[in-house]
């Protein structure tokens, strides 16, 4: 699932990696000279983040306790014209 929206947030990607299900937040940077893309995901974007990911579980019916999840921050730098360097995060 691509782009879930809520009046919390959104989130980029949805995905299952074996029996956790993996919310996915993208970052990108043509330039790193104002900080990384994962420097991007600062606090108060980490919070409204994981209150999307609740929501959508509760929406889901899918109980947080339950329902074994994470949320892996990817981070992405370069433009279409260099080669990228992207980061995948884990559990952040």
């Amino acid at each position: 699932m691509q782009n879930y929206r809520c009046r919390t947030g959104e989130i980029d990607l949805i995905m299952q990696d074996g029996d956790e299900l993996v919310f996915v937040e993208v970052k990108y940077r043509s330039k790193s000279q104002h900080g990384s893309a994962i420097e991007f995901f600062h606090a108060s974007k980490k919070r409204k983040f994981e209150s999307a990911a609740m929501h959508y579980m509760q929406e889901k019916g899918f109980n947080p306790s339950i329902i074994p999840h994470r949320i892996d921050l990817v981070g992405i730098e370069g433009n279409g014209q260099k080669q990228q360097n992207i980061n995948w995060l884990k559990s952040v």
